[in-house]
């Protein structure tokens, strides 16, 4: 008996040590047993074990499993916290290890007494096979703050990877920008060179003449490359600035018109213009900036239509206003065409279509670049549609307003712009932007009018900022589409998900630069509720704020 009580003595003290042991571990360790390949219960499990899914809980290791539901669910169920994402990947991995000595898992979601869930990496290793089943050791490992920093490093790879294409892509245009004004620029000197070189040896008055005719061509051309060239800076650097006067809407466009039809004339095409269908009234325009716009498209028009063709421009008042637009300008040729890859870049700098039909057509490659600018600058739009070698349509809407000779109009526009500030004024947005400088041009534009404004850096971040905020703390979220870990149309699928009032009802609007009508689609099925395109026209930004919270606070 004395022999006895040694043994069992010496073997709870041995005992004691390796419970010990296995509770001063810095690792979950735990025995499962697995009466079958999808069934698993946990059997054994050490303090950091315990500690690990019950953080909120001191001393939770003295706790029975029976007055826990979340210790006792594990021991009936192992499965039973797994995440039900992962859920399928975990008990697929054991099924395959079910017959192996030693398998491991990759990182999995665990959830704890808290609801939350944390990251744990699994070590198994077959103990010993008994008559109902098998036993196997586990070790738990917490690596969720590994992942974390893995995320952030990646994260700031991503950034910088970015931060390095968007460099790389600056320079490549830079050189491409250099590149193209180095040949279009070479081409009309070339021309001036040359012939007057040529010039200056001929003493035939006649053939002289000729060479003269010539240089002062190369030389329009150049004129109108640097014109275009700055006209283009000065739009994109923001300095365009309209100035717009009272004219005769009907005697300003047929003058425009009438202005290109010696070049219709010397090129044999019938230039079509029907005045008697054209709006009659008094309009606020900025007469420089929509004549370019006109005679850009015209003269493109009359140079892609082959002899004997017919360019047609038709004016008409949009009845209601369509998104602010008051006037339709249509100008149809029955031209050459555009294939359907150059019409993907036709309004990139320096794009040119060179066809076999015209092959002395020349030009800056700027024209249609600097239309779409000033049309998007003033608020307006431009659609084009055409099929090769049967014709081209170009469809502008642009926001003109009627002259108000007492000026009760601008008073109402005034007062309508109070009315638009006071409504601003000290409602909070959450603005969800990747890029720095564009979120602190829409940060000061805002403050301007006193909006209060809060900065996510991403998607995610937005997600969770809005998430962390109280019902009805933001009034408004602005969401770019092209963002990081979460892009904007997967931020906004998020937010409408989630259990809370204000988050079916907060206005969300789009702020990006991809204005492809598919891309617009994308975002109303989202659950976007407008979309505002850059560069930012403040005017319109403040109106739709404005328009959205209006609607809103009626909801």
């Amino acid at each position: 008996m004395t022999v006895n009580k040694k043994i069992t003595a010496s073997s709870d003290i041995k005992n004691q040590q390796i419970a010990d042991i296995l509770d001063n571990l810095p690792v979950g360790v735990c025995v499962l047993f697995m009466p079958d390949e999808l069934h698993q219960q946990l059997r054994f499990a050490n303090k950091y074990m315990i500690r690990m899914i019950n953080p909120d809980v001191s001393a939770p290791e003295l706790k029975a499993p029976a007055t826990s539901k979340l210790r006792a669910d594990y021991h009936t169920n192992a499965f039973s916290g797994v995440h039900p994402d992962d859920l399928e990947e975990v008990i697929e991995a054991f099924r395959e290890g079910f017959t192996k000595q030693h398998f491991q898992l990759k990182p999995l979601r665990l959830m704890t007494s808290t609801g939350n869930y944390i990251w744990v990496a699994l070590d198994v290793t077959h103990r010993e096979d008994l008559p109902e089943g098998r036993l196997f050791y586990a070790s738990y490992r917490n690596v969720s703050a590994e992942l974390q920093m893995q995320q952030e490093l990646a994260k700031r790879d991503r950034h910088l990877s970015e931060a390095l294409n968007a460099a790389a892509k600056a320079n490549e245009a830079k050189s491409v920008f250099l590149s193209s004004m180095s040949h279009d620029l070479r081409t009309p000197l070339n021309g001036i060179i040359g012939y007057t070189e040529l010039a200056v040896q001929e003493r035939d008055p006649a053939q002289k003449q000729a060479f003269l005719l010539k240089i002062q061509s190369s030389g329009n051309l150049l004129l109108d490359l640097v014109n275009d060239t700055l006209d283009l800076s000065r739009i994109e650097s923001g300095k365009l600035v309209l100035k717009p006067e009272a004219v005769d809407g009907c005697k300003y466009w047929e003058e425009i018109v009438t202005a290109m039809e010696p070049s219709a004339t010397v090129k044999k095409v019938l230039l079509v213009k029907d005045t008697s269908t054209w709006p009659r009234q008094m309009l606020m325009v900025d007469k420089v900036q929509v004549k370019k716009v006109l005679l850009n498209i015209i003269s493109n028009a009359i140079k892609y239509t082959p002899a004997g063709g017919r360019v047609s421009v038709k004016v008409e008042a949009l009845e209601p206003p369509v998104q602010g637009c008051t006037r339709r300008i249509t100008v149809a040729d029955t031209g050459i065409g555009m294939s359907r890859e150059f019409m993907e870049r036709m309004f990139e700098p320096f794009s040119q279509e060179h066809r076999s039909e015209l092959p002395n057509v020349t030009g800056t490659g700027l024209g249609l670049a600097i239309v779409k600018k000033i049309v998007d600058f003033m608020g307006g739009s431009i659609q084009v549609t055409s099929v090769l070698h049967q014709g081209t349509k170009f469809v502008v809407d642009l926001p003109l307003q009627a002259w108000d000779k007492e000026g009760t109009a601008e008073k109402k526009e005034q007062a309508r712009a109070r009315v638009i500030d006071e409504g601003l004024a000290g409602h909070r947005v959450l603005l969800c932007e990747d890029n720095y400088l564009n979120a602190e041009i829409a940060q000061l534009l805002l403050k301007n009018k006193k909006v209060l404004v809060e900065w996510a850096r991403d998607g995610q971040e937005g997600v969770t900022k809005f998430k962390a905020a109280a019902p009805g703390y933001y009034q408004l979220i602005l969401m770019d589409i092209r963002m990081p870990v979460l892009d904007g149309l997967q931020a906004t699928q998020a937010i409408r998900k989630l259990d809370r009032p204000d988050a079916r009802t907060i206005p969300i609007l789009a702020m990006t630069a991809d204005a492809f009508d598919e891309t617009v689609e994308a975002a109303r099925k989202a659950g976007m509720d407008a979309y505002i395109t850059k560069p930012i026209m403040p005017l319109v930004l403040y109106k739709t704020l404005f328009e959205k919270l209006t609607s809103c606070a009626r909801c």
